[in-house]
């Protein structure tokens, strides 16, 4: 068996100039700080915009750190596609 070696070019290694790693929350909450009045979910019955969405996702997270639940724990979400509960649901 013979070994091979393989180059990259140098202009294929750009994994120094990627952003650094951030979570959705990480997301979210940026973006309500620079657009905290647009909106950021329509479900067709309500409008709630980035600050909106970010403070019912602060106070359901907190009813699941009150009931147990911390980061890392696994929780099952079952609830229609679409809805603006199952965004906060993932979210929070």
């Amino acid at each position: 068996m013979v070994a091979v070696t393989v180059r990259i070019p140098e202009q294929f290694l750009l994994s120094a100039q990627a952003s650094a790693p951030r979570t959705l929350c990480d997301v979210l909450t940026e973006t309500a700080m620079n657009f905290p009045d647009a909106p950021a979910i329509d479900d067709g019955d309500q409008v709630l915009s980035y600050t909106q969405l970010l403070a019912v996702v602060r106070r359901a997270a907190a009813r699941l750190g009150d009931a147990g639940v911390g980061r890392g724990s696994r929780v099952g979400i079952r609830m229609p596609s679409g809805s603006r509960d199952l965004y906060v649901a993932i979210l929070s």
